[in-house]
Formats: C-alpha cells, structure tokens, sequence
C-alpha cells in the first residue's frame, strides 16, 4: 500500500541500517541474518531532487491555449536502496485526457540499481478547459507498485493569429488632375482594410482603398485599420499623411553659383524660393522666401537659369528675361539697373538656350549663335578682351553651338559636332585644357566628339559624354571630383566606371548625379551643410547611392543646396538653410524622451542624455561620435549600453566625452587631434574608458579638444591647441590629458570652436585660445595660450559658443563677450565685444548654455529665452533668422534643465515634469525621425502644413480609475501625453492615484512630409477632495482634504 511520507522515512532509516549492519532491523527489534534479501525502493522526481508522492503528488503542468507551445516534463527515477534491483515495467497515462499527455520513454532502462533512468511527459491540449490523467509507473517495489501520480493542466483557446496594416511612410503628393488614386495599403492577413479621413475631408473621398480629389488642394490624414475576421484579431490602426496640389513641377533648374531656387510647374508657371536679397526671385521685392513663390502670372516659361545674384529665364516664344543684381551688366539691358521682376531682354524671339554665371550671362540663339554680357575681368564672354558688355554681344562668327554653361569666371560651351569648347579663368584647371593658363576666347578641349552634356561651377566642370560616362576637372579640394582623393584635374577625367549617367547636379563643395535607372549618387565633402544627402555631414570621396529609391526625375543644386524632383512632382532637399533654401524650418519643439532627466549634451549631430535612473541615451545617426551598439538606427532615443551609473555628457560634433559616478571619464567618436585624450588619434566607435583616474568631476568638449576639472580643483585639457586653447602656453596639439597650470581652485570649464573659458572658486574668468571677435572678453583680439584673467569678478557659469562666451554672475545676471553676428551676444546689436557686456538688467537668470551662434538661458519662474542664430528654428517659436535681445521662446514653460551644445545648431531642454524636448536643426536625427532641415533628402514640397492640438480640461472622477483623455489635433494624427506626478497615461486614458501635483502635456511631432510639429499645450486636470486616511480619534484631520491643480498647488481645507 502507498506510504506515508513518515513511513517511508521510518523504512529508509531501518533499510539503512540493514545495510550497513546486517544484524537488525529496527521495525520489529528481532535480529535477521545477514544473508536474507532486501527491497528494492523506488523514488520518482520531478523536478530533479524533487520526490514524489505516489497516490499523493499532483502535477500541475500550468495553463496553455490551444495549438500554443508544448510544455515538456522529464521525471527521474531513482532506486533508493542500491543493494537491490529495481524492476521498471510499463509506463502508462490513463483517464480522460490521457491523449493530452504524451509519453517518451527513449532511453528508459527496465531496471535500475544504484543508477537513475529517465523519461518525460508533454502536455499538448486538444480541447479547452481543465485536463486531467494519471501516470502510472509498474515497477518491483512492494510497497509502491505502481507508482501513481496525477497529472493536471488547463488550456484556452487558440489566440487568433495576429495581423498588421501596412503603408509607406511617405505616400507622396498627387495632383488634382491625376483624378481618382488607389491608395497602397494593404493588411498582411490579406483582409480588405479601412480607410478613414482624420484631416482634411474638403480634400477628397475615399470608397474603400480609391482616394478622390475633391478639386480642393491641401494636406490629408487618413487611419489606416482591419477590425479582424477570418480567426484574425484587429489589427492595430495606422496614420498616414499625403498632399494634394493643383499642380505639380515638371522640372526644377541647374545651377553652381546661385542662392535662389527655380521650378517650372506643369501649368508653364514659374516660381522660385530661397535667397532674395538682390530681387532675384523676380517677385518684385528683395526679400528671402522660405516657400515657392509664383513669379508673375504667365504661364509660357520654359527655361531658368539661376546665377550668383540674378535669374535669366526663358520663354516658350523664344523670347529671354532677367532679374536680380545688374551692377556688372549681366542682366543685358543696357544699364546697370537693379531689377526685382522679370524684365525682357532685347527684342528677339529666336533664344533656345541661356546660362547665368556669377556675374555674367550667356545665350544661344536658334541659328547656333553664341552670346554673352555681363562682367568680363577674367575673360569669360570669349570676346578677347575684358570689357564689360551691357547688353547680349555676339561671340565669334560660328553658327553651331549647342548647349553653353556658364560659371563664375569661365564659360563651357558644346558645338553641334559635339565637341567641347572653353574660355575664361583657368586658375584650378577648370577650362580642362592641359594648364592654368586664361583663354579669352572659345578653345577646343581635346579632339573629342561625343560630348552631350556640360555643368560648370565656380571653379569646376563637368560633362557627360554620349558613351554616358562621367567626366570632371578643375577644382577637387573637397573630392567633388569624385576620384578617390583631392588634388586639382587641369584635363578631363572619369569619375567612377559606370556608363549610364543622365544628369549631373554640382552643389558647392559636392556633387550629386542621375543614372539611367533614376537613382540618386552623391560624393565631396559635406561637412559643413551635409549636401551629399548621405544622412551624415561626411565626406563621400567617389560617388555612393543615396537610399534605395529610384523614381528621381531630375536633379538640381545651387551653391550649398541640392534638390531633387520626384516622378511624383514632390520636391526633396538637403543642405543649407540659410536663406530659406529649404523651405520653413520646424518652428515647434519636439518631444524627444521622458522619465526625468539628470544632465543633456548636445553636439552638433547628437543628442545625449542621462535619465534619473543613471542610464545613458542618445538620438543622432552621425556615426560614430554617438557611440551607438551595433545595429543601432539612431533616429530614436536609443540607449548606450546597460550600465546605470552614469553622471555628466558632453557632446561636439565629432566626439562625446561622459563621467560616471564613481569619477571614471568615457569617450566615444574622433580623436583625430587627440580630443578623446586616450593617446591615440583613432576612432572609438563605443564608449570606452580613457585612463584610469577616478576623480573626474566635469567636463567639457570644444571642436576638436576637450578640458576637464578633477576632484581636487586641477584643471587638465587635451587636443586640438592651434590657438593656444588648451592654456600650455604653446600652441602644440596632444593627445594625453595634460594639466593646465598647477592651481588646486579651479570651478567650472567651457570650451568653444577654438577657446576656452574657465572660472575659479572666486568667482574670477579666466580664458585662452583663439579671439579674433574678442570671445575671450580681455580687451582685445589677440589669441591667448595661456589662460589669462579677464575682468568682472562674481562669475557663476559660463558657457562657449563657436566664437562667443556666455556668463552668468551670483546675482542672476547674464553677460556676453565676442562674435555677434547673429546677434548671440543679446546685447540689442549685432556688433561684437570684446569685453563681457551686460543682457539686459533683469537678475532672475539661473541657468545659461550656447549653440555655435546662438545663447539659451532659463529663468527662475522656468521660462525659457533665447537669442541669435534662428536660421534651422533653434529658438522655437521666434520668427526671423537672427534675434538680437533675449525674447521668450515658448509660453509651455516651466523648464528645468538646459543642455550643453556649443557646436549645435539645435536646442534640447528638460521641463520640470522630467521630459525632454529639442528645436532647431535635425541633419542627422539628433531630434529624432522627425527630420526638417536635414543632411538627408527632406521633403520640401508641397509645403509642409502647421497643425495644432486641442484637449479639454480633463476632470478626473475617482482615483484609480482611468479617465480618457479625448485631444485632437488638427493633422488628424493622434495626440500624445506626457504626465508627471501619481499619474500615469496609457491607451489613452489617464489614471491619477494620489492628491497631485499632476502635470499633463499634450503634443502632436507631426511626420515627415505633410504637418509641422504641434505647439505643445499645457492640459489642466481637475482632482477631486483626497481623504486621508487619519485616526478616528483625530476629528480635526479626518475631516482634511487636498484639492490639486496642474501646476502643482495644493489647497488644504
């Protein structure tokens, strides 16, 4: 019969003793010989060590559904007196669900002695509900044979598969004309999907996955869900956003020299964007504009050609226009007046093909005859001399040319024998014809006839052959060549191999081209407006793909700008802003990160942040100053690695450097001038440690050199010292962490472009390095290599830009010193200083920090101000380029914390609820996915549109129980929350557990192609009385409650 488990204890200690004596057995007190037999006594386990109880053990083997993940048991059998075999016979499973428990007995031996043997039991349900069966394990134990155990286990039904709804993330612009579109969304169960209108119903209808333009242009935003079916659960909805226009480009127009921007419409429209300072938008005023403008009503233009400073344009009746600066003549009109409109050229109707250069014009008229006027100090009109020429003057006397291209101080033409002709400036080889010497008129490159097309730039050419290859040379100091290395070309040259090239767009310092199966390529540098498109400001020495897409239509690039046009008709855009090249910047934060915020550093390509929990974060994809895992995207917070004791980060636009707790320093990216200070100038791609101190206390990071204060007050720096900005008294660069100095009373450091400034305990400045704006602050604008005190005493913090310092003294004030030019100093003026100068008299500042031309600093109450460089929309909210006096950058308010960022072009700050938003320039994702003004291919039109959001005061009814939260946005994207105090917001709901203060935020980040980020509002939540609960016995406190408000004040009553 089965044993208890204290008889089976009792037997064991008797057979024990059997054993080892021989004589006794202790059950009855009579002694037995020796020689007689003892049982076998069998053990079952599951798990291993775990003894079961035969007639008594359950086995629970837990709850599944159907057709989920089998659940395996191995059971362990044991004979507990080795002096005896023990006999295994069948193993069987019986009862109900006897045929949810399967067996395996591979590998069970039929009899064991001192041994164990094995086997094991699935469960795989079939039905639902609670399943039970008995093991049962025959075997020669005369007590416990068979060996009886319960098997129990529960089972659901199968969960329906999952499915998803899918779309691009950019569906593009279509025009009304096209008529009705199928939308390509589709579900992956391979369900017919829904699709709802969120925004801009007036727009068009929509009848199943058919989109209908209304005849109204403008954005829509569409929900894209499949409510299941089929044994498919819901799918989880998506947004996507498009516009409609009323019509699209057709061609957008090339150009090296020019500032301002052109396209040609379908309609025959023309409109142009970008710089306008000298009228060359042709808009009739000489101001810059974000956005395509509509020059004039005509509708007959067929050609632009976009120079330095003016336009020229033509007509389909053959007839030419300009417009724009006139001082040398180029416009062609026979004075040197300024003109802001289209003025006609002459009285011809017979010019097919026109060229502006930087101050000269050229022009082909349909007889092949070649023209050209403007300045001519370098000989670039071919005419043989270098008279100015105030109206269109014939060169030569030839009757063939075909195409003219004209640059800043040469001109390239092709004769209809297709070969290649050139004139002008040849200081970089850019006439292509062996030397550097001028041509003053038109001379033959080489003895080649198969030249189709021609580009040329300020200092470089470019020309397509018939073959499709493509060729350069001239100037090559930024690998514009595309050849593997810098180095002048004064000859023809291949760029790359392939034999397919259709169109070839320089930008600058870069180049982009077309190739037959319309993918993009770029190479050349890239380092200051990131024109290569690479998703990075590098350097791309021969030409690489740009993504993946091949449905670009034409390509076009003016001095720091390339765009390019889709088949579609939307524009895309990558580069320099400064004069609204790429249309209107992002002018509202961008919610980045939440769960509190301990230090943020923010560089020129990055964003780095340290949350409470000591874990550190970043958000950028130029590589490798990030110091991403491998694998990692970068366009999204993204953290760096596991370890949770991180204190400071300080970020530039090459390296980051960053402090852990326990005093250790941590470096990631270039070292190129020793800037991580590890000895070595390579590359580290992760953090690494640098050295072995362990008394770090802050640091700080410039261009390319850094500077950092240890425990004891000594000050050590290390890098790039070309000016003298590491305090040795040299100016020799070192890639060892030097000690500046042997003062012990160092307080705070900050580093700029080639500067540094760094305070003492006493309150007193003292500053090195580069000071030709007098960002040093001593007077003068002579370069210091040893750290020199400047005036002022009371000093608090400071903070470097590029070529400015921002200071903050004891007593609130802020005061500046150096390049103004965009007005950083906040001084009410755009004149630089040379010693600090007072902002302004107000003395509630409690915190400053710098970009690379503007100053940030936040005030007592939490308001966030800003001045200087507004070009990428670093000061939310402001409107202009350039601020010269402090100016409130968001009513959200309540800020807390302010980045480090002296080489940025981008804001990031933390409010006092613990998130983290940023502005400003997003070139390498360091706002996250949301890109405006890019290093990437942006989208640049149709028009990017302004959203708001919208959410009532939420009025919470009981604690503990969710409240939904019902923001709209006008996008018709969904609203985002962030919340701070005992509250939290999940599927849209909030739940608040405690009395407050409870702090809701709603945004809305917008996409990447149709709406603007959402001004962020600030939600009040109503709270009902907190009872606390008090001893009875304390009437006076039983009857207290606590009203709280969203921002934080409690009434007791």
């Amino acid at each position: 019969m089965p044993h208890t488990p204290f008889i089976d204890s009792l037997s064991r200690i008797a057979r024990g003793f059997c054993l080892s004596l021989g004589l006794i057995s202790i059950l009855n007190g009579t002694f037995v010989p020796a020689s007689l037999a003892v049982d076998p006594d069998i053990q079952v386990e599951q798990p291993l060590g775990n003894a079961l109880v035969s007639g008594v053990s359950v086995l629970n083997f837990g709850g599944m559904s159907i057709g989920g993940t089998p659940v395996v048991r191995q059971f362990t059998v044991r004979n507990i007196v080795p002096a005896a075999t023990l006999g295994l016979g069948s193993v069987s499973v019986s009862g109900a669900a006897a045929d949810d428990f399967s067996l395996n007995l591979a590998g069970m031996a039929g009899s064991i002695s001192s041994d164990t043997t094995t086997f094991s039991v699935t469960y795989y349900p079939s039905q639902t509900g609670t399943r039970s069966a008995v093991l049962t394990i025959a075997n020669t134990d005369p007590d416990e044979s068979p060996f009886v155990i319960s098997l129990t286990g529960s089972s659901t039904s199968a969960a329906p598969p999952s499915q998803s709804v899918e779309a691009p993330v950019a569906l593009g612009a279509h025009c009304i004309g096209d008529g009705p579109f199928v939308l390509p969304v589709v579900a992956t169960s391979g369900l017919p999907v829904s699709v709802e209108i969120t925004a801009g119903a007036a727009v068009g209808s929509v009848s199943g996955r058919t989109f209908t333009p209304s005849g109204i242009p403008g954005p829509v935003t569409i929900k894209i869900s499949q409510p299941g079916g089929g044994g498919y659960d819901a799918a989880t909805p998506i947004y996507r956003s498009f516009s409609v226009v009323a019509d699209r480009f057709a061609k957008l127009f090339q150009s090296g020299v020019a500032g301002q921007a052109a396209g040609i419409k379908e309609d025959g429209t023309l409109w142009m964007w970008g710089a306008g300072s000298g009228g060359q938008l042709g808009v009739g005023s000489t101001s810059n504009s974000r956005l395509p403008l509509k020059v004039g009503t005509d509708t007959n233009w067929g050609t632009v050609s976009p120079g330095g400073n003016h336009t020229l344009a033509l007509k389909t009746d053959g007839t030419i226009w300009g417009w724009g600066i006139n001082s040398t003549y180029q416009l062609g009109i026979g004075n040197n007046v300024q003109k802001t409109s289209p003025e006609r050229i002459g009285t011809g109707t017979n010019w097919v093909a026109i060229s502006a250069g930087s101050f000269h014009s050229m022009g082909i008229k349909s007889d092949g005859s070649l023209w050209a006027w403007g300045q001519n100090s370098s000989y670039q009109l071919g005419l043989g001399d270098t008279t100015t020429r105030t109206t269109p003057t014939r060169v030569g006397t030839d009757n063939d040319w075909i195409a003219v291209a004209a640059g800043s101080s040469h001109t390239i033409a092709l004769r209809s024998d297709h070969t290649l002709w050139a004139w002008g400036s040849n200081t970089s080889g850019q006439l292509g014809v062996g030397d550097l010497t001028t041509r003053t008129t038109p001379t033959q490159v080489g003895l080649d006839t198969d030249w189709a097309k021609v580009v040329a730039t300020t200092s470089t050419s470019y020309a397509i052959r018939s073959t499709g290859t493509l060729w350069g040379w001239g100037g090559n100091g930024s690998y514009n060549l595309g050849l593997g290395s810098t180095g002048n070309r004064n000859l023809p040259t291949q760029i790359g191999i392939f034999n397919d090239w259709i169109a070839i767009a320089p930008c600058g310092s870069s180049c982009a081209g077309l190739r037959s199966d319309h993918s993009l390529w770029t190479w050349g540098s890239g380092s200051l407006t990131g024109q290569t498109a690479s998703g990075t400001t590098s350097t791309r020495t021969s030409p690489i793909q740009v993504g993946t897409d091949k449905d670009w239509a034409s390509a076009a690039a003016i001095v720091s700008n390339l765009y390019l046009l889709k088949t579609d008709g939307t524009i895309w855009a990558v580069g320099a802003n400064s004069s609204g090249q790429l249309a209107a910047p992002n002018n509202n934060p961008s919610y980045l990160a939440g769960g509190g915020i301990r230090a943020i550093g923010h560089g020129g390509s990055s964003t780095h942040y340290i949350r409470n929990d000591g874990t550190m974060w970043a958000i950028g994809t130029n590589y490798p100053n990030v110091g991403y895992p491998a694998g990692s995207t970068g366009n999204q917070p993204t953290q760096i690695g596991t370890d949770s004791d991180w204190a400071a980060v300080a970020a530039a636009s090459g390296h980051t450097l960053a402090l852990k707790t326990d005093g250790t320093l941590w470096g990631a990216g270039s070292s190129s001038s020793g800037q991580l200070g590890n000895g070595s100038t390579g590359t580290l791609s992760v953090f690494t440690r640098i050295g072995t101190d362990t008394n770090w206390a802050k640091i700080a990071v410039g261009t390319v050199f850094s500077a950092g204060i240890k425990t004891d007050g000594s000050l050590w720096a290390w890098g790039s010292n070309t000016s003298g900005q590491l305090g040795l008294g040299n100016q020799t660069s070192t890639t060892s962490i030097t000690r500046v100095g042997t003062a012990n009373d160092w307080a705070a450091v900050a580093c700029g472009g080639s500067h540094m400034a760094v305070l003492k305990t006493n309150g007193s400045l003292w500053t090195c390095g580069s000071n030709s704006f007098g960002q040093l602050g001593l007077g003068d604008t002579v370069q210091r290599t040893s750290l020199t005190q400047a005036a002022g005493t009371g000093w608090s913090d400071v903070a470097c830009g590029t070529s400015h310092i921002l200071l903050k003294k004891t007593n609130g004030q802020i005061w500046s010193t150096g390049l103004n030019a965009n007005g950083q100093l906040g001084d009410g003026t755009f004149s630089s200083r040379s010693s600090p100068v007072q902002i302004g008299a107000d003395s509630d500042w409690v915190m400053i920090m710098t970009g690379s031309t503007h100053s940030v600093a936040l005030k007592a109450n939490g308001d966030l101000w800003g001045w200087g460089s507004n070009g990428y929309g670093q000061l939310v909210g402001a409107s202009g380029s350039s601020i010269n006096t402090p100016l409130l950058l968001t009513t959200l308010g309540r800020y807390a914390l302010l980045g480090n960022g002296s080489q940025s072009i981008h804001t990031v700050v933390a409010r006092q609820d613990g998130s983290l938003w940023g502005f400003g320039a997003n070139a390498d994702h360091q706002l996250t996915n949301n890109v405006r003004m890019s290093s990437i291919l942006t989208y640049a039109y149709p028009t990017i549109s302004e959203q708001s959001v919208t959410q009532a005061t939420v009025s919470v009814v009981t604690y503990g129980s969710a409240t939904p939260l019902n923001g709209t946005a006008t996008s018709g994207l969904p609203v985002s929350y962030v919340v701070s105090g005992p509250a939290s917001v999940a599927d849209g709901e909030i739940t608040v557990t405690g009395p407050g203060p409870v702090r809701l935020v709603a945004y809305q980040n917008g996409d990447a192609s149709t709406w603007h980020n959402a001004p962020p509002i600030e939600v009040t939540v109503e709270l009902p009385p907190w009872a606390e609960a008090l001893p009875a016995d304390n009437v006076a406190k039983t009857s207290a409650t606590v009203y709280g408000n969203a921002y934080g004040d409690n009434v007791a009553t």
